[in-house]
């Protein structure tokens, strides 16, 4: 990952173009401060796969917290509140 100065890109574009082409992730700079990346374009079915992938991921974590959670009766606020307080 190469880190660039906005000026630098700016006069540097095609180049800087050529390498986010060829795998290279850019990052360029204002003021020292990170403000924006350039990478590469993926192909749009390993992102959906990957998307895919990660809400799975997701629903079984869900699933598994769900499962920790205990039956029971509902509980209003403020009880809920001060079973928390430690006295």
């Amino acid at each position: 990952m190469r880190t660039i100065a906005i000026h630098e890109a700016k006069n540097n574009f095609s180049a800087l173009i050529h390498s986010v082409e060829i795998g290279e992730e850019i990052v360029l700079t204002r003021h020292g401060k990170r403000i924006a990346r350039i990478i590469g374009e993926t192909d749009d079915a390993q992102t959906d796969a990957l998307l895919a992938q990660k809400r799975l991921e997701a629903a079984k974590l869900l699933s598994q917290a769900r499962a920790k959670v205990l039956p029971g009766m509902p509980m209003d606020w403020k009880t809920a509140r001060d079973a928390g307080r430690r006295f």
